[in-house]
């Protein structure tokens, strides 16, 4: 008798490791192929000897995620440039509110850097705001306040100055 996983077939998020600089045209060719994929950039200004220009870099480096069913991972992996599925054994989901972070991280117009990820600090969530009910990582640097969010399946945080007054302990 053969079971079916119903598991398989629910769609969750889960980050694909790329080849270096690649993470654009991964994310190209997986929504060419139907994937819902989610490549979070940030826009920085470079400098070149006759310009100056905006250009759109990763947020994590080397990493898009994607919602699919594991059904559907193989069209996944066979695609050019896609390195792995992340996990330690198997593809592993991220939590819905680590991506649902990043994207409203994304959809402000607040100040924010990628962040070392980290593991001690205290869980706190934004009570007011334009981050509100956003859950992170409260951590001082120079005196300030910051609100990291950590994307912990690929190691990776983004981080933004917060009041203290605007969070409380979780």
């Amino acid at each position: 008798m053969v079971y079916f996983d119903e598991s398989l077939n629910q769609k969750k998020w889960y980050a694909i490791h790329t080849r270096c600089h690649h993470e654009k045209q991964v994310s190209c060719r997986l929504e060419g192929k139907g994937v819902e994929t989610f490549l979070p950039l940030r826009c920085l200004q470079r400098r070149w000897k006759d310009r100056k220009k905006l250009v759109d870099f990763p947020l994590f480096p080397g990493y898009v995620f994607i919602r699919i069913s594991l059904l559907d991972k193989r069209c996944v992996i066979e695609t050019p440039s896609v390195v792995r599925i992340v996990g330690t054994r198997r593809p592993e989901p991220l939590p819905e509110d680590q991506i649902w972070g990043v994207k409203k991280f994304l959809e402000t117009e607040i100040q924010f850097d990628p962040y070392p990820y980290l593991i001690p600090g205290m869980e706190v969530e934004v009570r007011r705001g334009p981050l509100k009910n956003i859950r992170g990582i409260l951590v001082t640097k120079k005196n300030k306040h910051r609100l990291v969010i950590n994307v912990s399946l690929i190691n990776n945080s983004i981080a933004t100055e917060i009041d203290a007054e605007d969070v409380r302990s979780v």
